[in-house]
């Protein structure tokens, strides 16, 4: 049934696919609503026993009966291009963000959302000149500038070796070792 789905090109195909849909459901009804009981007491006492496949006919039958199903065979979309997958969505534009955020994963927020703003007009039928974005970007003013290092600090260093050279603490194991310890 899912791979007709793919093969359905007019809307008599469409017509012919959903009723194979209902015949589909007429015949496997009763093992789509088996529920499975709890056998010790807690909260649930019942659940679908199966809840993957229940989900996905649930699914199709929502978006059959609400029409969106078939979109893109709606006379009236006629001469938009209206596509029948997401396919070069998710491939193209999609996978390019997913690589791009993967790529950079320290990133910031605000700067995440400049960098897919960037890629996405790179991506546009008309992009804009690098340098005239650039300029004209609006820059991010929300974030705190960086407070200005003090003589004092109030916090401990940032960079240290972390080793108390008090020699109240020397016990003969707050030291730097040397060598191998697997010797």
């Amino acid at each position: 049934l899912a791979n007709q789905l793919m093969g359905v090109k007019t809307p008599e195909d469409a017509r012919k696919w959903l009723s194979l849909l209902q015949h589909w459901y007429r015949v496997y009804r009763d093992y789509i609503n088996e529920k499975t009981y709890a056998t010790e007491p807690g909260a649930r006492k019942w659940w679908w026993t199966h809840k993957r496949v229940r989900k996905a006919y649930k699914r199709l039958e929502r978006l059959a009966r609400s029409g969106y199903l078939f979109t893109w065979l709606d006379p009236k979309f006629t001469g938009l291009d209206i596509q029948r997958t997401t396919s070069r969505l998710e491939g193209d534009v999609n996978a390019a963000i997913r690589r791009l955020l993967n790529t950079h994963r320290g990133l910031s927020e605000p700067h995440m959302k400049t960098a897919v703003e960037w890629l996405l007009n790179q991506k546009s039928i008309d992009p804009a000149d690098p340098i005239t974005w650039l300029t004209h970007h609006r820059h991010n003013t929300s974030q705190q500038p960086p407070h200005p290092a003090t003589n004092n600090p109030i916090s401990p260093t940032g960079y240290d070796t972390a080793i108390d050279y008090n020699p109240a603490y020397q016990d003969g194991s707050l030291h730097i070792h040397k060598g191998w310890a697997g010797r």
